[in-house]
């Protein structure tokens, strides 16, 4: 290997803990997504567990100040939730599903005789949008407890009554009692009635509402008005559509189409404008992550099947890839150039590549990354995932220069430190390395933001229980650090919690869904206002 195909650590950065973001590209994306639906995450999609979790802190209240006590009582609601669940086949997307029935005749409801570790409140999970600090403010933690805000007590009433109401005198004491965790079997059928997770009260609904949606405060600065706006550009498509949309046609929606009539004439309609090309440059964000991730899996497979070791090898497989997937593209020295101009072809402005993709679907970024998260799931090197992912990485080069002709859209493209590769700064590096023949190009996007970019992020992790690097610059070469073929990089897009805010929105009752989304298969729910 050539000094000069050797690859070289980037500056130094910040450790964090991803377990599957080997490039360092995430954080960016996450923060993206902050903007615009603060307060929620990926997994939050029911009011239920939020009425429950209010809940137990509110029935706490008054009590003796012994964590292990509230710990207790905690344990035994949330594991007492979840199997009354599973009992009835309903726990889908329940976090901590998975626990164990020890299946004997008297149960002991706490986390370790069912194998469970987690808790609602966990980070991952419905924790940080419970609380006031950066959540939808339901409940707030003070001396190791949690209490309830007013919020979260009506949450929490809105829960009790329901149990009161369906659940036998016996079997409220039970549920309610801070000191008694065990119980026979026999004796709790139907509780499921009381709480389930797709059952919440209107008087539930209507306070979580109230937090989740706040209409008065779009215009104003906050967390609160952010994800108010954002929601508010997905109530009114649906108020003004004539049939039902799902998720991914909302998420496209929102970057293709103009700005709903009714928001013209709110106060507020220069802010939306800003909030949807946001939105837009955030998808831009995640299919140029996307493709970054795929082309390292796409190393993983050359390391792996072919024996790879070195770049310019890594560089070769590539070209006869594309000779064989690129479907009559021209592999000649203007390949970068050329594929740029084609996907700018629908113009210079962001508003026009976007509506130029709803008209061709080959000019759909949507279309383009739906396609390459398709092929990582093919392991094998006959994959066409190189050629789709560099294709992929080059239109979004082409959309990173509309928005920065844009001094709004050019801030959003490149937040970030420059060592997680905003999509801004990455519009540039195609932009003037275009010129480049092929091979050139290949190399550099190899050498700089694949293999250099991984160990230096596998390096600032050194410290982390689980090493992250799975590939290593040796003197032989660029061994793979993978234990087989199976484990080669199948990245898929972070969910940009339209998914969740949606559900949620049905949940409470602000539209609604021909199916709950925890219980949703194939395409998911359809929505309608």
């Amino acid at each position: 290997m050539n000094a000069s195909e050797a690859p070289f650590f980037v500056a130094p950065h910040q450790e964090e803990s991803e377990g599957v973001d080997y490039l360092g590209l995430r954080a960016t994306n996450l923060a993206m997504m902050g903007e615009l639906l603060p307060g929620i995450n990926n997994v939050v999609i029911s009011v239920r567990p939020f009425s429950l979790m209010a809940w137990i802190a509110w029935k706490y209240e008054g009590r003796p100040a012994s964590t292990k006590d509230f710990e207790r009582f905690r344990e035994k609601v949330e594991t007492l939730f979840v199997w009354t669940h599973v009992q009835a086949s309903t726990a889908n997307a329940l976090p901590g599903n998975q626990q164990v029935d020890a299946g004997t005749p008297v149960l002991d409801f706490q986390f370790k005789p069912f194998s469970r570790n987690a808790s609602l409140l966990d980070a991952a999970l419905y924790g940080p949008s419970m609380k006031t600090m950066n959540g939808l403010g339901f409940i707030f933690g003070t001396e190791g407890f949690f209490k309830v805000t007013d919020a979260g007590r009506a949450l929490a009433v809105g829960l009790d009554s329901c149990l009161q109401e369906k659940l036998t005198r016996a079997q409220y004491e039970f549920v309610s009692s801070l000191e008694v965790a065990t119980a026979a079997r026999a004796g709790l059928d139907g509780i499921l009635a009381g709480w389930h997770a797709d059952g919440a009260s209107e008087a539930e609904r209507v306070a979580f509402a109230d937090r989740l949606y706040q209409p008065k405060e779009i215009g104003r600065a906050g967390p609160h008005s952010r994800r108010s706006m954002t929601l508010h550009l997905v109530l009114e498509p649906l108020r003004a559509a004539s049939d039902a949309m799902d998720v991914d046609a909302m998420r496209q929606r929102l970057a293709v189409k103009p700005l709903p009539a009714a928001v013209f004439g709110h106060p507020a309609a220069e802010v939306f404008g800003e909030v949807r090309r946001y939105w837009q440059v955030l998808q831009v964000r995640q299919a140029q992550r996307l493709g970054l991730e795929a082309l390292f899996g796409w190393v993983e497979r050359c390391l792996v099947h072919d024996n790879a070791t070195s770049v310019s090898e890594l560089v070769a497989l590539t070209l006869e890839a594309f000779t064989r997937d690129g479907n009559g593209v021209t592999l000649d020295d203007n390949f970068v150039a050329s594929r740029l101009a084609h996907y700018a072809q629908g113009g210079l402005d962001a508003d026009a590549l976007f509506a130029a993709g709803s008209e061709d679907g080959g000019l759909s970024i949507f279309e383009a990354t739906a396609s390459v998260e398709v092929v990582t799931w093919d392991v094998t090197n006959k994959s066409p995932l190189a050629f789709k992912a560099t294709e992929l990485l080059i239109q979004c080069a082409a959309f990173a220069g509309a928005f920065g002709r844009d001094d709004f859209a050019a801030g959003a493209a490149n937040e970030g430190p420059r060592f997680r590769v905003p999509l801004g700064y990455w519009g540039e590096m195609v932009r003037s390395h275009q010129a480049l023949p092929l091979r050139d190009f290949l190399r550099k996007l190899f050498e700089t933001f694949l293999i250099s970019q991984h160990l230096g992020i596998a390096a600032s992790r050194a410290g982390d229980e689980r090493s992250r690097m799975r590939i290593s610059s040796e003197d032989r070469g660029l061994p793979s650090l993978l234990p087989s073929a199976a484990k080669v990089f199948k990245p898929v897009r972070t969910a940009d919690r339209l998914a969740s805010a949606m559900a949620l929105m049905h949940s409470c009752g602000l539209i609604e869904a021909d199916v709950p989304a925890r219980v949703a298969s194939g395409a998911g729910p359809r929505f309608s206002a």
